[in-house]
């Protein structure tokens, strides 16, 4: 109920129509792209440069699209005070599935993140099945925010769980942890 009402108000507030453009913020203009359509140009993209090219991709991306938002980021922190609670919602809200951060600690450089309900890792898995590299470029893109927005060093999200290569219901990524590490920190969840 309180997450519906959050993002009433920034769909209100921050998502705007102006002059036939989508704008976020007020002044950052934003395209939208079919889900199913961004599944296959990533796969695409992955079967003639690989996975690593995707999450370089993702991770560039990300990293300039970071860098905007980050300029008229201090309109949706007044509102909302907590830095992580803000791009959360963000991100559930341009499409980029719901990220549930599992471990967040700034001091020791960790992060473990679950990402549920993404359009396009879905549809990618629907379309690709165990062959999708969807989860590549927005591994990069997550990356890229994390480390620019929450001051996680050299953040590098790697897979733990995907659910398009069947280990898990949703995906699973993480940052900064050893393998171990993260197999006790998933003991609580």
């Amino acid at each position: 109920m309180y997450t519906d009402i959050v993002k009433d108000l920034i769909l209100r507030r921050l998502l705007t129509v102006q002059n036939n453009r989508i704008v976020l913020f007020r002044k950052l203009q934003y395209t939208m792209y079919p889900a199913r359509a961004m599944a296959r140009t990533l796969q695409h993209i992955g079967n003639e440069n690989g996975e690593e090219y995707l999450f370089k991709l993702g991770y560039e991306a990300g990293a300039d699209a970071a860098e905007e938002m980050i300029e008229n980021m201090h309109l949706i922190q007044k509102a909302f005070p907590g830095k992580l609670t803000a791009i959360q919602l963000l991100l559930e809200i341009i499409g980029f599935g719901k990220p549930l951060v599992k471990v967040y600690d700034i001091k020791h450089q960790k992060l473990i993140t679950q990402v549920v309900n993404h359009p396009v890792i879905e549809n990618g898995k629907n379309l690709f099945g165990e062959k999708s590299m969807a989860c590549s470029f927005y591994r990069g893109v997550y990356s890229a925010h994390v480390q620019r927005e929450l001051g996680i060093k050299n953040a590098h999200f790697e897979e733990y769980k995907c659910i398009c290569k069947g280990t898990g219901d949703h995906c699973l990524w993480v940052t900064g942890l050893t393998k171990k590490e993260t197999a006790e920190a998933m003991k609580k969840y």
